[in-house]
């Protein structure tokens, strides 16, 4: 008869609460107390500030990827418009979109 294995020591997590990797990092004084401070305003540990802060840190990358898209689009949007009123001389600037509908529509 096989014997029953007894573990010891606390329940093990869940996977999506385990930290898988551990991290070293040298930071210098300023830095770590700015850190510890906005930790403890938050109601965090300390690794979960660094943690949090390094996540809002690419969600902020995607942002400005996703403002760069933008800027792109309108600037292009801009070129359209430049170029129909070259084309179309009797298009007032600053007219409402309505009123150019219902000239067309006319």
């Amino acid at each position: 008869m096989p014997k029953k294995v007894v573990r010891r020591g606390r329940p093990p997590l869940r996977d999506t609460d385990r930290r898988k990797h551990i991290m070293s990092v040298r930071v210098r004084p300023q830095l770590h107390a700015l850190l510890q401070e906005a930790a403890e305003t938050n109601g965090r540990t300390l690794s979960q500030e660094v943690e949090f802060r390094i996540e809002q840190s690419f969600a902020n990358t995607e942002i400005a990827a996703q403002i760069g898209a933008l800027e792109r689009k309108l600037r292009l949007m801009e070129t359209t418009v430049r170029k129909a009123f070259a084309i179309d001389p009797t298009l007032q600037r600053g007219q409402p979109i309505e009123e150019l509908d219902e000239e067309e529509s006319k």
